[in-house]
């Protein structure tokens, strides 16, 4: 009966040379004995083929069963491999998810309470955190019309200040899951839109000034601009004599001059 060939357990790499050299030697076994029974000199007989073929089926089987030994070894270690991997938690919207029409806020429309109930069931589907700040936004994504301009009436008394780098991710990534499966250049417009009308409002003036007509080319703007505020306001923070004195502007009354004039006539 013929030997039978096991894979290595924990195998990793390529086998050392003995262990091949003598799986190799397992293989030509069978052919290697029925060759040497069989007589140069005697004509072949019905019995002597029929080893041989038995003998070579055996081979065969030996060579295909250590090919699919090291096939498996292989894909265990790649999946051994992608375990040890790390997971990063996305959040981001299926293009094959329900699509949220937008609301608008006009009389037509789907009433408001079930318009949100709608949304919040895609948020949850979709969503690995429940950030606060993340559902406002998610939510400010999917608004327009009058609708969105309500929400620029809102105070803003609870935002938190954040880097110009950081602000921008944000935007970047609520934008792309609002419109999902959208132009990238339309998924940029309203990235730049929405980028510029949040933004602090000394930063925000300097950054329109600029004409900046790439989302891209407003972060560089606000990064730049948040720098040398900070810059200026630690300046002054260190060295507060170095501020430009007020200017006292003296006048001159009209009425004592009419009445020097008087007193020298």
């Amino acid at each position: 009966m013929a030997p039978t060939l096991r894979a290595r357990a924990g195998s990793t790499g390529p086998r050392p040379t003995s262990v091949v050299t003598d799986i190799q030697s397992q293989i030509v076994a069978p052919l290697k004995r029925s060759l040497s029974d069989m007589d140069d000199e005697v004509p072949a007989r019905g019995q002597d083929m029929k080893t041989l073929r038995e003998d070579a089926t055996s081979s065969i089987t030996l060579a295909w069963k250590d090919a699919q030994a090291q096939l498996n070894a292989s894909f265990e270690e790649v999946g051994r491999r992608i375990n040890r991997m790390p997971r990063i938690a996305v959040s981001s919207i299926d293009p094959a998810s329900p699509r949220i029409i937008a609301f608008n806020g006009a009389e037509n429309t789907t009433q408001f309470s079930v318009w949100l109930r709608r949304l919040e069931d895609v948020w949850r589907m979709h969503s690995t955190t429940e950030s606060e700040k993340q559902k406002a936004y998610f939510l400010i994504g999917h608004l327009d019309g009058v609708a969105r301009e309500k929400v620029k009436e809102l105070p803003e008394d609870n935002i938190t200040e954040e880097s110009a780098a950081l602000f921008a991710n944000k935007i970047l990534s609520l934008v792309r899951a609002a419109t999902a499966g959208q132009d990238p250049l339309v998924q940029n417009e309203r990235a730049l839109e929405e980028f510029i009308s949040r933004l602090r409002a000394d930063v925000r003036y300097y950054v329109k000034l600029d004409n900046a007509n790439t989302f891209e080319a407003a972060v560089a703007k606000a990064q730049t601009v948040e720098q040398l505020l900070a810059e200026a306001t630690a300046e002054r923070l260190i060295n507060p004599a170095s501020v430009a004195p007020d200017i006292a502007v003296n006048t001159v009354n009209p009425r004592m001059n009419s009445s020097l004039q008087n007193y020298n006539e």
